[in-house]
C-alpha cells in the first residue's frame, strides 16, 4: 500500500519539490501545515518559520488532526488516530509579536513566541543602579520621599520580604533626574558587553512603593496625572541613549500598581515596550467581553 512522504521542515524538503510548492512567507514562528502531491506521489509538508515556527506546526498538526490535547506538562490527552486525514492548506501567523506565560516544565507545548532576549528582566531599578554601590555618593538617584532620599542601608533589599518591615528604606530610582538614565544607560552598556545574544532591558520598577516624590518627579506626575508621567520621562531617556550605540535594543517597563495609569500625553519611544500587569485579576475570567 502506497504511503505518504512526510517532510518536517523546509530545509529538508527536496528542492524539486520545493520548486514545485507556492512560495510561503514564514515569518518568525509562523506555522505551516500542508497536503501536496509531487510526481504522484502524495506528500505532507510540516513547517515553521524561525524560532520555534516547526516545533509549533508538529504540535499543531497532532492537534488539529489527531485531536492530541497537551493539557499540562504531565497531562497529554492521545485518542485513538483516524484511519484517514482530509488535504490540508495551513498557515498560521502569531498576531502577537510576544505571548508568554508562567508555567513548569517544557513550556514550548503552549506555542509560546518571543524575538526577544532579555539581559535583565523582572523589577530591575536597584539591580541596575544598586543602593550600596551609589547612594551614599549619589542620594539624588534615588527616591525623595518626605524630603528626604530613601534607600536601603545595612538591609537586603533583594529580599523582597523586608520591604514590609522597613518601609522607609525601600524606595525607587529618581527617574526624571537625567543623571539617573545615564547611569542606567551605561550600565545597561556593560552589562550588554557581557551578554551580547540579550537584546532587551528592563528598566522596571522595584516590587514595592515609595516612588519619588521630589518637585520634578511630582512636577511631572501631577502634569501627567500619574506616576507613570516620571517613570516613563527616565525610561524614554535611557532608551534614547542606549538606540545610540545599541539601534536593535529595547528597553522594556511595568504598567504596574501605581504606575499603570497611562500617562495623558507621554508616549513611549519606538525601542520602550509597556508590559502591563494586571496582577490583581481573576483569571478564571476573560479579561474583557
Amino acid at each position: 500500500e502506497p504511503g505518504v512522504n512526510v517532510w518536517i521542515g523546509m530545509s529538508a524538503l527536496p528542492s524539486a519539490v520545493k520548486t514545485a510548492l507556492p512560495a510561503a512567507d514564514l515569518g518568525r514562528d509562523v506555522v505551516l501545515v500542508k497536503t501536496f502531491v509531487h510526481d504522484g506521489t502524495p506528500g505532507l509538508l510540516i513547517a515553521g518559520g524561525a524560532g520555534q515556527g516547526v516545533l509549533y506546526a508538529v504540535y499543531e498538526f497532532f492537534e488539529q488532526r489527531f485531536g492530541v490535547r497537551w493539557l499540562a506538562p504531565d497531562a497529554t490527552h492521545i485518542p485513538a488516530a483516524p484511519k484517514s486525514i482530509a488535504p490540508i492548506d495551513y498557515t498560521y501567523t502569531p498576531p502577537f509579536v510576544h505571548r508568554e506565560m508562567g508555567a513548569r516544565g517544557d513550556r514550548s507545548i503552549y506555542r509560546l513566541n518571543s524575538p526577544f532576549i532579555f539581559g535583565i528582566g523582572g523589577h530591575s531599578l536597584y539591580f541596575l543602579l544598586p543602593p550600596e554601590k551609589y547612594f551614599k555618593t549619589h542620594p539624588e538617584y534615588y527616591s525623595e520621599i518626605g524630603g528626604k532620599r530613601i534607600a536601603p542601608d545595612g538591609v537586603d533589599w533583594r529580599d523582597i520580604g523586608l520591604s514590609g518591615e522597613h518601609p522607609g528604606q525601600f524606595g525607587q530610582l529618581c527617574m526624571s533626574n537625567p543623571e539617573v538614565a545615564k547611569a542606567i544607560a551605561d550600565e545597561i552598556d556593560r552589562r550588554a558587553q557581557e551578554n551580547p545574544q540579550a537584546n532587551t532591558w528592563a528598566v522596571c520598577q522595584m516590587d514595592w512603593g515609595n516612588n519619588c516624590q521630589c518637585a520634578a518627579c511630582k512636577a511631572i506626575d501631577d502634569r501627567e496625572g500619574t506616576p507613570m508621567g516620571s517613570l516613563l520621562t527616565g525610561v524614554n531617556r535611557v532608551a534614547e541613549l542606549v538606540e545610540r550605540s545599541h539601534p536593535h535594543f529595547f528597553i522594556k517597563t511595568y504598567a504596574y500598581t501605581y504606575t499603570r495609569k497611562s500617562p495623558k500625553t507621554i508616549k513611549p519611544r519606538q525601542n520602550v515596550i509597556i508590559q502591563l500587569c494586571d496582577i490583581e485579576c481573576d483569571f478564571v475570567r476573560p479579561l474583557c467581553d
